[in-house]
């Protein structure tokens, strides 16, 4: 029906543009959407599978700390696991991320001068 009514069309640009926006795009939206429960299914399986798989290299990997995963992947953390508080300068244990460069006088844009 859509071949027909792209075929009477006046210009074959015409003719191009009613084939695709009344036949392909409708038919590619319903195939989308016919599909979004199955592929939800399928998301949903490999989620699945790929936290069995995490769980079973963390009971693999005993001399790690066992920190629980939650379905949707995300690491629970534990006070355990949390640090114990901000570092003393005491201790010796820097308390940031450590010193800045100096800053340089000049920026020559042209190495040569």
């Amino acid at each position: 029906m859509t071949l027909m009514m792209a075929i009477t069309e006046e210009t074959v640009v015409a003719g191009i543009m009613t084939f695709f926006f009344y036949g392909v795009l409708p038919t590619l939206i319903i195939l989308y959407v016919s599909g979004t429960r199955q592929r939800r299914r399928r998301r949903e399986q490999e989620t699945l599978e790929r936290l069995a798989a995490m769980q079973a290299g963390q009971a693999a990997a005993p001399n790690e700390p066992n920190v629980p995963i939650t379905p949707d992947l995300t690491i629970v953390a534990h006070a355990s696991t949390a640090p114990d508080g901000p570092a003393s300068p005491s201790s010796g244990a820097q308390s940031g991320p450590g010193p800045m460069p100096a800053p340089r006088d000049s920026v020559r844009a042209n190495p040569d001068q």
